[in-house]
């Protein structure tokens, strides 16, 4: 035997269809009052891991233990997504001390490969102008130790601008 008092399952469905729905129920309703039955549709929702006081009762009255089960659901929600969070930050964390440290290691390992370049430009002009080419070697040696001064002064800058940065984002 069917039930009458079974409300059907309406699927997601837009305000502009449920509109659509309503008016064709309302067309094929009868106009003699003797016939008019009552009609109800309610609509009802709610957003976030705890729902209302109201549906937390009637969840009671199917089953006395689901308002208990709903809410340790939405602490246990609650605690994985702070979980969740502190981890997203300790990996920041680590992510950012690998990038000052690879930024670190550049740096050195810049500076050096600087320094040789130009004690190799500085000892070539010293070599060219002791086999009697002193314009040549004072160009090549200059050039070297030019340079070593200019990639000095640069690289002070970029370090001052990028303190100037920090300090303000900070």
């Amino acid at each position: 035997m069917k039930d009458n008092n079974q409300t059907p399952s309406i699927p997601d469905i837009s305000n502009n269809e449920f509109s659509n729905i309503i008016r064709k129920i309302l067309e094929h309703l009868p106009t003699d009052s003797t016939e008019l039955k009552q009609l109800t549709i309610a609509s009802q929702y709610f957003q976030g891991p705890i729902p209302s006081p109201e549906i937390l009762s009637n969840y009671s009255k199917a089953d006395p233990s689901f308002p208990e089960r709903v809410m340790k659901m939405a602490e246990s929600e609650i605690k994985h997504r702070q979980d969740m969070d502190k981890d997203a930050l300790k990996a920041d964390i680590e992510m950012t001390k690998i990038e000052v440290k690879t930024e670190a290691l550049s740096t050195i390992i810049g500076q050096i490969l600087g320094f040789l370049i130009a004690i190799t430009a500085i000892s070539a002009g010293v070599y060219t102008t002791l086999k009697g080419h002193p314009v040549t070697g004072g160009i090549i040696g200059t050039g070297g130790l030019a340079g070593l001064v200019s990639a000095f002064i640069k690289g002070k800058s970029i370090s001052k601008k990028e303190k100037n940065t920090i300090s303000v984002s900070s």
